[in-house]
């Protein structure tokens, strides 16, 4: 049946790699999982155009190692079309990799 599944990645992936990534997102998403992800640029980007082009917001939760208004623009837009962002404010002033690490732990 339907399972909980977490996405990690790289931020630095080539083209290729984020279609693969997309296409994969949206066949799970399609088949009833749902997705958790963070909100980077790369990986994390194309697991959440995936899961949106499977028109099932109800199965993508974005997982934020800091607040929305710490994240690049780039990534804010994308952000901005999903229905579930859960923020980590209180990592606002860990530095980028710390918060990163205690939110991935939190998607595991």
């Amino acid at each position: 049946g339907p399972k909980d599944i977490g996405f990690f990645g790289t931020r630095n992936m080539g083209f290729l790699h984020q279609q693969l990534v997309e296409i994969l997102s949206y066949a799970l998403v399609l088949t009833e999982n749902h997705i958790f992800t963070s909100g980077a640029t790369g990986t994390n980007a194309a697991v959440i155009r995936g899961a949106l082009r499977a028109e099932r917001p109800d199965l993508l939760t974005v997982v934020l190692p800091q607040s929305l208004s710490k994240q690049p623009e780039e990534s804010r837009e994308l952000l901005e079309k999903v229905k579930n962002v859960v923020e980590m404010e209180g990592n606002d002033k860990l530095p980028l990799l710390e918060a990163s690490r205690i939110c991935n732990d939190d998607i595991v």
